[in-house]
């Protein structure tokens, strides 16, 4: 038996919850917490945190690529022009940092060379 569980038995055991809560499944609760995180936009903050990158970091190297941004602008992010901040497109911008993670890396490797 794993050390983080506690196993009890006890006939006739009834738990009552407070009102507005039940008990889900971990997956199930799981499986909410994602969906929740790609509902809505996200900022510049959001992306920093979920990628562990600084805001320059994707500056410099995803979001003022030219053939990035080509893919990006105005379909996945609506771009900073003004000084104002980024919003991303959840779900598309996670489908492109997957899709095109060997480019990024790619282009990474070619500057530490210079």
């Amino acid at each position: 038996m794993p050390l983080n569980k506690i196993h009890v038995t006890i006939s006739d055991l009834a738990v009552s919850l407070p009102e507005g809560f039940e008990i889900i499944e971990t997956k199930r609760r799981e499986e909410l917490e994602r969906k929740a995180d790609m509902d809505g936009w996200w900022t510049t903050a959001d992306v920093v945190e979920r990628y562990k990158r600084a805001p320059t970091w994707f500056t410099d190297h995803v979001l003022k690529v030219p053939r990035f941004e080509k893919i990006l602008r105005n379909n996945v992010v609506i771009y900073a022009d003004t000084g104002g901040s980024y919003l991303f497109e959840p779900t598309s911008f996670a489908r492109f940092m997957r899709d095109y993670f060997p480019e990024i890396s790619s282009n990474l490797e070619k500057q530490k060379v210079r």
